[in-house]
């Protein structure tokens, strides 16, 4: 059996959103059909992925609502402002991929986008056990295998790096292992 309608999926997935956040909501909720939106396409989460998604779906000539729990698109991205220095300080996002969709992304907003190292003098990186919450220390030839071993995996789905629209469904097996177990 092919892949599932999304258009169906869609308009279920986010009936039982829908439904669900108004049995949520305390007092009188009006549902009625002059408080209802109808649209192709509802984006929850107006971060970076769902701006994107917005956007690319009006591209698509699609109607589309954002919800949105902070008064502005963006997300975890935020300036702030320290009181002291008067400097801004950008919080959340921190790099996006130097890969043709996200200069594109950004041209089209003819926003700049700069390099930047990452090292800070001073500062230096901490490998972590996250099943423990003990320090690790790795080997180099462990970090280099473990890439080599990731890039092999990665490379027999050479369209993971494009989108994951096109991933098959169902999506194969060794896709879903944790990365230990493959």
């Amino acid at each position: 059996m092919g892949r599932p309608s999304r258009n169906i999926f869609s308009i279920t997935c986010f009936s039982l959103i829908g439904w669900a956040a108004a049995a949520l909501i305390p007092g009188d909720t009006d549902i009625s059909p002059q408080n209802t939106i109808n649209v192709d396409v509802c984006v929850i989460g107006g971060g970076a992925a769902g701006t994107y998604a917005a956007i690319k779906s009006k591209d698509l000539n699609k109607t589309v609502a954002v919800v949105e729990q902070q008064s502005r698109l963006g997300g975890h991205t935020k300036t702030y402002i320290d009181p002291v220095s008067k400097k801004p300080v950008e919080l959340g996002v921190a790099e996006y991929e130097d890969i043709p969709v996200v200069r594109e992304w950004f041209a089209r907003f003819q926003i700049p986008l700069y390099s930047y190292n990452f090292t800070i003098p001073g500062v230096s990186t901490k490998y972590v056990d996250f099943q423990t919450g003990q320090t690790a220390t790795p080997k180099q030839g462990d970090l280099l295998a473990a890439w080599d071993a990731f890039q092999r995996q990665v490379a027999k789905y050479p369209y993971l790096d494009q989108s994951l629209d096109s991933v098959p469904f169902p999506v194969p097996a060794d896709l879903l292992l944790p990365f230990g177990n493959n």
